[in-house]
C-alpha cells in the first residue's frame, strides 16, 4: 500500500461530480488530498472480507427473523412485519 498526494479538486468541481455532501457543517473537508494505491492481491483481499461480512449480515438477519428476537434488539412491533417483508 502507498499513499500518494493528489491535486484537491475545488468544491465547485466536487459539486459537479455530484458530490454535494464534501464540506462538515464547520467547514472540515470529507474529502481527502491522497490517494490509496493498493496491489492487486491488496484489492482482493479487501473484496473477499466485504463479501464475508455481508454473508456473516444476511446470516445474523435471517438469525433474528427466525428466533423471533426483533424486542431484543429494541425493534419496535409495528416494524417487525415490514422487516419481515423487506428481507424476503
Amino acid at each position: 500500500m502507498q499513499i500518494l498526494n493528489a491535486q484537491p479538486l475545488s468544491n465547485t468541481d466536487l459539486e459537479e461530480l455530484g458530490l454535494a455532501w464534501h464540506t462538515d457543517s464547520d467547514e472540515t473537508s470529507y474529502i481527502s488530498n491522497e490517494i490509496v494505491e493498493i496491489s492487486e492481491q491488496e484489492a482482493q483481499s479487501f473484496y473477499d472480507a466485504a463479501n464475508t461480512l455481508y454473508d456473516m449480515y444476511v446470516e445474523a438477519g435471517q438469525y433474528v427473523i427466525d428466533k423471533d428476537l426483533f424486542f431484543d434488539l429494541g425493534i419496535p412491533f409495528n416494524l417487525i412485519d415490514t422487516i419481515k417483508q423487506s428481507w424476503e
